[in-house]
Order: structure tokens, then sequence, then C-alpha cells
């Protein structure tokens, strides 16, 4: 991995059940009236979240062009807590209440949609929604699009709501301690489940002014092991922490405390410090704070950014929850009374369900050697759609014992990867899939026992997350690299697109960039449903044009006005319902290009890719 230039963290808030956490130079939280009526209850809690530190965004922000301004955002489970309510009490006639937005209320985008017009920012923005790496992988996301002067600041940080559904799965996995939350204690169960939110400011280094805390990496990585039980000896957090360290360039002496992940689950904890003691010859200070704030999930990541911002700040690291009965079969104890010390460099691990995991490297100095990263270009390779479902011939890559349980989105996915993964690759390419409203099916299924039965299957719960389809590849394939999970409504393909281009110039490589959608709800939606969709495209970094390559990616940029999707007319006979107008899903603005692309067709100078990007080609004899 590449070494990336240090980022200033100019401003942090966070708000949780029993606390808050802000600075620097807030002021008293006011509801201003500016504020639109939350659509969500995750909406609620970041517009809770920016109170405290709106004047401040709003004095810094106003020297930039509102196009130079990202939201990037972390959250697992989006406005479940809405679609949840109005599942369970609707209409006996089953009509949808007029207060009720599928696309704003349940999408996990309505939290960039808010906080854009919230703040009046107009830049790139997206959700990302990898369960509880979420808003740790939502942070380096924002490191990488200053890195590369794509934009001169970036909002980051995360939601995330408490709902019946996700209490009764994570029951159903046993996993909830009914007590406490205990970590690293002999006697822990498991983790207890709260709700908030976190943001941080982040600018360049030289544009901040005299910042105190600077974000140095964030490391990555995905476990390829299971979709909710860690590797058992903690390998891919292992991995996540030595990216952070070398994204950084800092060493492990360098690390004056971890805030870890700490989730006080059996198999976590064990497998934390079985990392922590490879990673680290002399294992520095280490606590989770998660006893304190509980669990949040997807936002868990940039709390505790926020707490380690903090604790740099005041130069004084949080203590572990004194254990009942020390678990002497950890590789490593954590401090239960850390003593006032000058803490210089702090690393913050979030692991997650689909084996995703990232670690935040915090520091009170930047990088005095800030690197420039190499000139990469870009080439569209490959390509590849579908519409509807692929049957289970089309998404063989499966196992047989999936495929009959496997979900409309993972079958389209599994399909779409098949298409577009070389046998000779030298290099894991990284994976990035975009959705607008990811596992649609398996979540309907669940709310759908959870009104009729009052339970949770555990099975469904464990599949329904954002990034499953994504986690099960990586567990397939063997991919330890770079995975990720992102909404962006209609703009889903054209984020996803940007994600790529940005990954692949700092880091160089190849990447997949999957999207699908599934069938639209007909029990949530108030119009036309849309038909299962999806897109993919095989991008790769190289000074030269790879062999095969149709076209160089040059640039995503504002389209000059809102469009549709141009839908190629046969595949428009194939997605145009038999009465009405023709409604398609976000991966449909991905499809005009794949198949010109697939019919051999030179791709135009421009393609529309999103209801407000375009996608700048230049064809390649």
């Amino acid at each position: 991995m590449n070494r990336l230039p240090a980022c200033a963290i100019s401003a942090w808030s966070a708000c949780f059940e029993g606390g808050a956490s802000f600075g620097p130079d807030s002021a008293p939280p006011l509801r201003p009236a500016s504020f639109r009526p939350p659509s969500n209850r995750a909406v609620e809690l970041l517009q809770k979240a920016l109170l405290p530190i709106q004047s401040t965004l709003c004095e810094r922000l106003r020297r930039y062009e509102p196009s130079r301004v990202g939201v990037f955002l972390g959250s697992s489970t989006g406005g479940i807590e809405r679609t949840e309510r109005f599942y369970l009490d609707k209409n006996a006639d089953g009509k949808i209440p007029e207060t009720y937005s599928f696309e704003m209320s349940h999408s996990h985008y309505s939290l960039i949609e808010e906080m854009n017009q919230d703040l009046g920012v107009k830049g790139p923005s997206y959700v990302v929604s990898t369960a509880c790496s979420s808003s740790a992988k939502a942070i380096a996301v924002g490191q990488r699009w200053l890195a590369l002067g794509l934009i001169d600041a970036a909002i980051v940080g995360g939601a995330d709501s408490r709902s019946e559904l996700t209490r009764l799965g994570f029951s159903g996995l046993n996993l909830i301690d009914p007590i406490a939350c205990r970590p690293f204690d002999a006697e822990r169960r498991g983790l207890v489940l709260g709700e908030g939110a976190a943001l941080l400011l982040l600018e360049r280094s030289e544009d901040s002014g005299p910042s105190r805390v600077f974000l140095r990496a964030v490391g990555e990585s995905n476990d390829a092991y299971d979709l909710t039980a860690p590797e058992p000896e903690g390998r891919g957090a292992e991995l996540a922490m030595r990216r952070a360290l070398e994204i950084g360039g800092l060493s492990p002496a360098d690390i004056d405390y971890i805030n870890a992940h700490g989730t006080a689950t059996k198999q976590n904890d064990l497998a934390e410090t079985k990392a922590i003691a490879r990673v680290f010859p002399f294992v520095p200070s280490f606590s989770s704070t998660k006893s304190t704030t509980a669990h949040l999930l997807g936002t868990a990541g940039a709390l505790e950014a926020v707490l380690c911002t903090q604790a740099l700040t005041d130069q004084h690291a949080p203590p572990n929850r004194v254990p009942t009965t020390v678990d002497t079969s950890l590789a490593c104890q954590p401090d239960t009374s850390p003593e006032p010390k000058p803490l210089r460099f702090v690393l913050s691990n979030s692991f997650a369900f689909g084996g995703s995991n990232a670690s935040v490297l915090l520091g009170r100095e930047p990088d005095p050697e800030a690197p420039n990263l190499p000139a990469r270009r870009l080439y569209l390779t490959n390509a590849s759609f579908s519409i509807g479902t692929p049957d289970k011939s089309e998404s063989s890559i499966l196992p047989s014992r999936l495929q009959g349980r496997s979900s409309p989105l993972i079958r389209t996915v599994a399909y779409l990867f098949q298409q577009l993964a070389l046998a000779e690759d030298k290099d894991t390419p990284a994976l990035i899939l975009g959705s607008a409203f990811g596992e649609l099916q398996t979540t309907l299924a669940l709310l759908t026992q959870l009104k009729e039965q009052g339970t949770v299957s555990p099975i469904r719960f464990s599949s329904s997350v954002h990034n499953a389809s994504i986690g099960l590849l990586t567990q397939l394939t063997g991919n330890r690299g770079y995975a990720t999970a992102l909404a962006a409504g209609a703009s889903t393909v054209a984020m996803a697109l940007a994600e790529a281009m940005v990954f692949l110039r700092c880091h160089g490589g190849s990447a997949l960039v999957l999207c699908a959608d599934e069938e639209g709800p007909t029990t949530l939606l108030s119009g036309d449903t849309f038909p299962a969709c999806g897109v993919g495209f095989r991008i790769v970094a190289s000074g030269d044009p790879p062999e095969g390559a149709w076209a160089e990616l040059e640039e995503l940029r504002p389209a000059a006005a809102a469009q549709s999707p141009q839908v190629p007319h046969e595949l428009a006979q194939l997605t145009k319902p038999e009465e009405g107008p023709l409604q398609v899903a976000p991966a449909a603005f991905g499809l005009c290009l794949a198949h010109a692309l697939l019919k051999g067709g030179s791709p135009a100078a421009e393609s529309a890719i999103g209801p407000g990007h375009v996608l700048a080609l230049k064809a390649l004899a």
C-alpha cells in the first residue's frame, strides 16, 4: 500500500446514550431553522451530532466551493428503524401511509441527502455500509479524496439507530450480554447495542491552521473466513493494523495506545489480542470504550476516532472496564487504569460482519515527509450486465449449499464477478459493491418474520448486512485485500466508479466494480416496481494500456443537467412493465456503457453514469 499524506482533523463531534464529545471551539447546541425534519432516526442522530460543531463547520466550509467538499458517512442499518416501525404498524389494508417514503426513509443515502442540504455542500458523497467497520472505512475514503487533491475538505463519520430487528438478530447469534458489556473479561458474554452518531471534519494539513490532531492513515483488510465469526487467529485484524502503519509511515514502536474493537464477545476479544500481540512486540496500553458507549454498529469506528482525537487532545487514554475475572487465555491484557502519559500516536480498530476490518491511525504530528503519489492511468478492460436475477447455473461460483438460500443480490453480484474475474490475476483485485438498497428481499423476509412470529432468523440476519455479497466473495476467493460496499441513491454506479478510480490512483492494482439492486419492493414503493438489475466493470491502473483495454477512464465529473438513464432498446424491452412508465434500478445508469462495450462498439467520449454525473472516456484503437 502506498503512503498517503496526513489530514488535519479540524472539528469533531459525537453523541451516544449517556455522553457526548465535541471540539474544538464548539458552540452550545441550538436547533437551527435550516434543519429539515429528519426522515428517520439515523438522520435525527446525525443532526444531533452536527449541532455542536455546526458554526465551526459553516465558518470553515465558507472558504471552499460547495462542489469541493465531500461527505462520506458510514452506516450499518441506514433507515431500518423507520421501515420497521412502518412495516409493523402499516394500515390493515396494506396501503403505504403518505408519511413514509422508501427512498428517503429506508435508504442509507438518506443520511447523505439530508446532510448535504443542511450544510449546503455539493461535492462527491456516499455512504459506506460494511457493517461495524462502515464509518472507519468512510474516514479512509475522505483521506484518499483529499490526498489526490480532488476535494478541499471532507465531512466523515456515521450514524446508526436501534431497531428490534437488529436486537433480535444479535440475540439469536448469542452475541448479547444481558448484564453489561465486559470487554476482555473472562465472564464476558457479548455486546450491548447502542445508537448514536459521530462526525469529523478533515482538511489537508497545510490548509487547517493550528490543528492539534491528524489522521495519518486507515488500514483495511478482509478476514476471508466467515460472514459473522472473526478469523480465530486474528490474521485479518493483524493485516489491517500493519497496513495502517505502512500507509502512515510509522512503526509498531510509535504507537502509544490502541482503542480495541473490544466487543466483549468470546471470539472477537480473543482473536484481537492475538493480532495485537503479533503486531506489537512490546504491547502498548489498550482498552475498549464499548463498556461506556455500547456498540454503535457502523458508527463505532467514527465514534471511537472521535474519542481517540479527544484522548490525544487531553493526553489521557480511556481505561478498560475492570474485569470481574481476568481472562488468562488472552494473548495480552487491557489497561484498566492507565497513567497519564504523552500520547503521540494511537490506533483504533473496527471489525465487522463480512470479515471487514479497518484500523484508524491518529497522531499529534503531521507527516514530515508527505509523499507525492505516482501518476496512474486507469483503463476499462471488461464489462458485464444482468437484467433480472441470474439462475443457479449462472452464479456457479456459489457452493451448492448456498445456491438455494442465496438472495437475488448475492446471485447477481456472483454472476457479475464470474464475468469479470480472471484466473491469471497476479494481484488480488479490489472489490467494490455499489447497491442503493442492499439486501432488500432478506430484510423484508426478516421484517415479516418479526411481525408474524416476533422472532428473527439468525442465519438470515447475518446475510442482511449491505456487504453480505462482497464479504461472501472474499471468503470464496480468499481475498484479504480491499473490499467495500456503498450506497448513493441514483448516483450509486457513479460513486462506485469514483471509489474505484480514487482507490486505484492512490494504491494501484485493479478493481472489480459490481453494482446491483434487487427488484423494487412492491410492499414499500408507492409507484411502480423496478426489475432486478446489475452492471459490472473491471478497471486496471497501468502506465500503458493493458491488453484488451477498451477505453481510458479520464475523469468522473458533474453533469450540466440532471439525466435519466438511456437504457438500450433491447434491454428496455426486458425491463419495461406491461403498463406505466419504465422504472429502473440505480444500476441501470451503467447499462448503456456496458452494453455498448460488450457489443463491440466504441464507447462514446462521455457516458451518463448517474442523474448528475458524466464519465469521460477516451476510446482506444
